[in-house]
């Protein structure tokens, strides 16, 4: 399991987890962690409600023991992994059988990570016609949209812009997750199309 973005919960205690769910059957067969400390085994199925049969599937969590993992989440499959967006914060877990971390778009070169939220305003939020990237830096960065099914709407590379106009006429109404990774980290915000 990954966390992408900022403010996710703190995982180094994870050794891995174990995932079964039935979307079309609003079904969570198995969800569970391996830890590397006592109890060693964490169940995350009974203290969580499931939504998945629906067009923005979600899970809740709760009672988990881990800090900052309990929460709201969206869920989605990207090829055969699972990926939870928070609702709430500013980061993707994401669970995948790959030594490899993902990132959104892009293959992650290291997992530091400097960004913070000041480092990217998305604005008006919700947004009709036009979304502006505001960045703190003038950094070459990677900037990629998606919807709540995993799919790329939008990919663009900025190349030492301050600012970024994205025109929305090929988006539909609803939420999508824009990740901006550059040289300095990635950071992950949730965006409302009207």
């Amino acid at each position: 399991m990954t966390v992408l973005g900022t403010g996710g919960p703190n995982l180094s205690t994870v050794e891995y987890g174990t995932i079964e769910w039935a979307p079309s059957y609003n079904g969570l067969n198995n969800f569970s962690l391996q830890l590397k400390v006592s109890p060693y085994w964490l169940d995350l199925k009974a203290g969580a409600t499931v939504n998945f049969n629906t067009a923005s599937p979600s899970i809740s969590l709760a009672g988990t023991g881990i800090s900052g993992l309990d929460g709201n989440y969206w869920v989605t499959l990207d090829a055969s992994n699972f990926v939870m967006i928070s609702k709430t914060g500013n980061y993707v877990l994401y669970w995948s059988k790959s030594a490899t971390p993902p990132t959104a778009c892009a293959t992650i070169t290291s997992l530091k990570n400097e960004l913070s939220d000041k480092d990217l305003i998305i604005y008006p939020n919700p947004a009709k016609d036009v979304v502006t990237l505001s960045f703190s830096s003038s950094d070459k960065s990677s900037i990629c949209f998606r919807d709540l099914g995993g799919r790329i709407v939008l990919q663009q590379t900025t190349s030492d812009e301050n600012q970024v106009f994205i025109p929305l006429s090929r988006f539909t109404a609803g939420v999508y997750f824009v990740s901006v990774q550059n040289a300095k980290g990635t950071i992950i915000r949730k965006l409302i199309v009207e």
